[in-house]
């Protein structure tokens, strides 16, 4: 392209003449005469031809500015001896971009190029007409609302040799230009387009430029465009999960699938599109689309990375599923190519052959050139997506709280009329605006009734009231342990599809400490969120509209910090007396039994009674004998807040509670299976019987026997005692002492009705306990030993040592390639370890190199130990100065009085070893001797990747060991799998247990 060849071959040009080099002569250029009639030429004077060295020739091209002729004058082509015939050349002249040109071959007798010879190439005369050129065939001008417009620039040039006079243009509403005006040869002029819309459909015109006179070229342009109504939707592929909801993708090939990965080219908009890089037999298909009457279609922009690599596919349209096989071809695109790398460009499909039908459309891609520049669909505008006249009720998020320290819990609603298997479901899991992560998987047999809740804690959160109402209890890093700006999405996984139906938050978006809440700043992060009772379904993604903008709008109640009454039991009406009026519940007194029936208008049945001393309270719920109802009771305090709930026996079966309660007016709910909120119809009677009870010392939390350092005999668990320290300083309780075999669990609580700050099971030998922490004086601590494994009597000791430690090294040297560490504990109290041993750390040149431990090492008051560290040598570190820095506590697993004297270092130098072989090893076999040997050390080669110093770990370990019948006790433990009642009652007590399956008992 783009060439004038006057003879073309291979030539080399010298420097300078008279140079005897391979290449020969020079090349040089210059204009002659004046304007108009200069001209311009190139001399190529004895160049060599090929591989010769003597075989000059010369030659020069002369543009004429007046004439625009080319002329080719050939002074000396003739060379040595061996050309005196001429030479055989390829002469010819081409344009800019290849589509015109003059090829001549002088290639045979007497067609060769002789010395003295010229050809001339005449241009044609200049054109007397003008001539139009449009920068385009045609144009798209894209998907607007109606009632809104769109503009596009055509530019229109004038090639001729006359004046071009466009007196108009016409074309089809809705397009329109007013365009006129003359344009000089050579000159361009700019024509806006408008496409103003005041109708939906897809829109195809021809635009004409009315010309005055005489004229070549092409003076239409083919316009389309569409225009939406407001029903109809655009797909930025920018939601929490891919495909979005109501989408679906087929991958037919097996390779590459569409996914939301365009790594390889930014989106169109947003921040994720829809991906088919690498495509060759996959289908990206919509929802069911509802199209209107008229001419409805489907717009879309393609982008793709490389203008060299071509991408095939086909816009597909079914009405009877989204089978591959049930789709049939509307447009087809093969073979495209962006018209610029990166480029996205805008498509538009008529769907007028359908409307008024429902459909899905595929987006096929069949050929894709190649796997790794990135081919792309944005923004989809497409007809409205097709609604069920009743939205299916489904699970959802009914109940978030995000309360202070771990106390945090997820519960989650059926809000369908079956059985939730939630083995189809997953909650999905996003920090920090990342993106989802992590993934929360429910036991695989667990099951969710109509109308039930499923209740997610943490595993410090409020204990009494898990055990009443929790389902699953997690440990860090579980589900639950979440912040403000963790999403969290409840995810359908089944029949091959992914469905996003609720979502907390945004998964891609990092707002900060918190998302806004029913007008709340902070809404997600130190309050409890309540679904309000009208919700019926998740928002499939849509947390804005969820979280709303005030307390009108929202789905959420905003409630304070540390709200956990309601969970466990959703809806909830009243948010100080739970889905009922409290203040006109039926009086109950001690020894009455009331007939009550459940109302069939769904309302749950309310009583209440008062004590004036501790009591002994029995409620029983009499329906053996008066109706099929699946009865339950719950008891709650003055405050609305759950104390317990009974539901053993399923249709037809008494319920029976019986507790030791305190003075106080208390209600009763009374309600069927699976939730008390949500009753069914059915007649029954309920008794109270309560007789004065003393709450005996040890008995709870309140009424703890306080007890001193020393040995505590006979206990019987459940038992309660406290310890207030005088002083700061480190406590330790064992039930690890004269021999003992009892089971026992303990755990410590700094105020009563809180979570507990420390536990131990089975630290001590066998299954005994052994726990040891640091007190501060004055604060009195509460110690509960449970019955959960054992009831039996046992004896436990209580040790207290005021002060505390303080480690420091107390030396560092440093012999051969041995580094000598000694640690001194120079406080005033023994170090408890971790788990017994002392950790501490060791760096090298700043860079972290592990623990430094001996197992069973944890230093008395006034006591020293000396550490020995090997391998600090050439081998290990390489030549130079390098800094050893020791660092006792590196954990900080010990609180001492003083954590900022731990640190100690030294700086050695490290010289290159002698220059001779190392590390000789020699191997006598039959009738020889083999010698290998490493090679002479190098001052350039680096210090190895890994430093391998001698008594360093990576990790550290218990100094108790558990013994077998410990290991076995947790795989029992992890036997143990969460199973739903049912209305066979199956598992509601020891008669009729559920039948489980041990797992492979995983040590770690």
């Amino acid at each position: 392209n783009n060439i004038i060849a006057p003879l073309w071959d291979d030539f080399k040009a010298g420097d300078s003449p008279g140079s005897t080099s391979s290449a020969h002569g020079w090349i040089l250029s210059k204009t002659v005469g004046t304007e108009p009639n200069r001209q311009f030429v190139v001399i190529f004077y004895e160049i060599v031809r090929g591989t010769s060295d003597t075989d000059y020739f010369t030659f020069e091209v002369i543009l004429d500015e007046a004439t625009s002729d080319i002329t080719v004058q050939y002074y000396d082509v003739s060379g040595n001896s061996t050309a005196n015939n001429g030479i055989g050349a390829t002469v010819g002249i081409e344009n800019s971009d290849g589509t015109d040109g003059t090829l001549i071959g002088f290639n045979g007798v007497p067609q060769k190029v002789y010395d003295g010879e010229a050809i001339q190439f005449i241009a044609p005369p200049a054109p007397t007409d003008p001539i139009i050129e449009l920068s385009e065939e045609s144009s798209n001008l894209g998907s607007v609302l109606v009632g809104e417009s769109q503009t596009h620039d055509i530019t229109i040039t004038n090639t001729g040799g006359a004046d071009l006079v466009i007196t108009d243009a016409t074309v089809a509403a809705p397009f329109s230009t007013t365009f006129s005006g003359t344009i000089a040869p050579f000159g361009s002029a700019v024509a806006t387009i408008s496409f103003d819309p005041t109708t939906a459909g897809y829109f195809n015109e021809t635009l004409t430029f009315n010309i005055a006179g005489a004229f070549t070229g092409t003076n239409t342009i083919a316009l389309t465009g569409a225009a939406y109504s407001s029903d109809y939707v655009l797909e930025d592929f920018d939601g929490a999960v891919f495909p979005p909801t109501g989408w679906s993708t087929v991958d037919v090939d097996g390779g590459s699938a569409w996914n939301p990965d365009l790594s390889y080219i930014d989106p169109y908009s947003g921040t994720v599109s829809a991906e088919g890089m690498g495509c060759n037999n996959d289908y990206l298909i919509t929802p069911l689309l509802v199209l209107p009457a008229g001419s409805p279609f489907i717009s879309f922009w393609v982008g793709q990375e490389s203008i060299s690599y071509e991408n095939s596919f086909e816009v597909m349209v079914s009405t009877t599923g989204t089978d591959p096989a049930d789709f049939i071809q509307v447009a087809d695109f093969p073979s495209t190519v962006p018209p610029s790398a990166g480029a996205w460009t805008p498509f538009t499909v008529d769907l007028t052959s359908y409307a008024g039908q429902d459909v899905h459309v595929a987006f096929h891609v069949y050929y894709s050139e190649s796997a790794y520049y990135g081919f792309g669909i944005d923004d989809v505008m497409m007809p409205p997506v097709f609604v069920p006249a009743n939205p299916p009720n489904t699970l959802f998020f009914s109940e978030y709280m995000e309360g202070s320290s771990n106390n945090k819990a997820l519960e989650i609603y059926n809000g369908t009329d079956s059985i939730a298997h939630l083995n189809e479901y997953q909650v999905f899991q996003s920090s920090n605006g990342g993106g989802w992560a992590y993934y929360h998987i429910f036991p695989d047999t667990a099951e969710l009734a109509p109308g039930d809740v499923w209740v997610i804690v943490t595993d410090t959160w409020y204990p009494a009231q898990a055990a009443l109402v929790a389902d699953e209890i997690l440990s860090y890093p579980g589900l639950v342990f979440f912040n403000g700006d963790d999403a969290r999405g409840l995810v359908r996984i089944a029949d091959g599809d992914t469905t996003l139906i609720d979502l907390i938050g945004i998964p891609t978006e990092d707002p900060g400490s918190a998302w806004p809440v029913a007008g709340v700043a902070t809404g997600t992060v130190e309050h409890t969120l309540v679904r309000k009772a009208d919700v019926i379904g998740g928002n499939y993604g849509d947390w804005a509209m969820s979280a709303g903008t005030d307390a009108m709008n929202s789905e959420y109640i905003v409630l304070p910090q540390n709200t956990y009454q309601f969970i466990g039991a959703w809806p909830v009406l009243d948010f100080n007396e739970p889905n009922g009026n409290l203040a006109s519940a039926t009086v109950i007194a001690a020894g009455d039994t009331l007939d009550a029936a459940i109302d069939p208008d769904g309302e749950i049945d309310l009583f209440t009674f008062a004590l004036t001393e501790d009591s002994q309270v029995n409620i029983h719920m009499f329906i053996s004998g008066y109706s099929s109802l699946d009865g339950e009771i719950r008891l709650l305090a003055a405050d609305s807040s759950s104390l317990a709930t009974e539901d053993g026996y399923g249709s037809g079966g008494d319920e029976d509670l019986e507790l030791i309660l305190g003075a106080g007016t208390y209600y009763i709910v009374a309600g069927y299976y699976g939730d008390v909120l949500r009753a069914s119809t059915g007649e029954y009677a309920i008794s109270l019987n309560a007789v004065p009870y003393t709450i005996l010392p040890g008995e709870d939390c309140e009424h703890a026997i306080v007890v001193t350092p020393g040995i505590t005999t006979g206990t019987v668990p459940p038992m309660w005692y406290s310890f207030t320290p005088a002083e700061t300083g480190s406590m330790t309780i064992t039930s690890d002492i004269n021999a003992q075999s009892n089971d026992t669990r303990v755990y410590v609580y700094d105020a009563c009705g809180t979570s507990y700050i420390a536990t131990d099971d089975d630290g001590g030998t066998g299954f005994t306990s052994l726990l040891a922490m640091d007190v501060v004086g004055g604060t009195t601590y509460f110690i509960e030993w449970d019955d959960y494994w054992d009831s039996d009597p046992f004896d436990w000791e209580l040790s207290f040592q005021s002060g505390q430690p303080d480690f420091v090294v107390s030396s560092m040297t440093m012999s051969g390639d041995t580094l000598s560490v000694e640690v001194t504990n120079q406080g005033t109290a023994d170090s408890p370890g971790y788990f017994g041993t002392d950790y501490h750390g060791l760096f090298v040149d700043n860079a972290y190199l592990g623990y430094v431990a001996e197992s069973g090492v944890a230093l008395a008051a006034g006591a020293s130990y000396t550490y020995m560290l090997s391998g600090f040598n050439y081998d290990n570190l390489g030549v130079g100065e390098h800094g050893i820095l020791f660092a006792c506590d590196v954990d900080d697993d010990v609180t001492e009085s003083d954590e900022m004297n731990n640190t100690d270092s030294i700086t050695i130098t490290i010289d290159l070893p002698p220059a001779a072989p190392r590390n000789l090893v020699a191997t006598a076999g039959e009738g020889s001797v083999d010698l290998t040997w490493d090679p002479a050390p190098e001052e350039s080669l680096p210090a190895p990747p890994v430093l391998q110093i001698a008594g360093a770990t990576d990790v550290k370990t218990k100094n108790v060991f558990d013994s077998p019948e410990v290991l076995a006790k947790w795989a029992r433990i992890n036997a143990e799998q969460h199973a739903d009642r049912d209305a066979l009652t199956l598992g509601d007590d020891c008669t009729d247990p559920f039948i489980v399956t041990a797992l492979p008992f995983n040590e770690t």
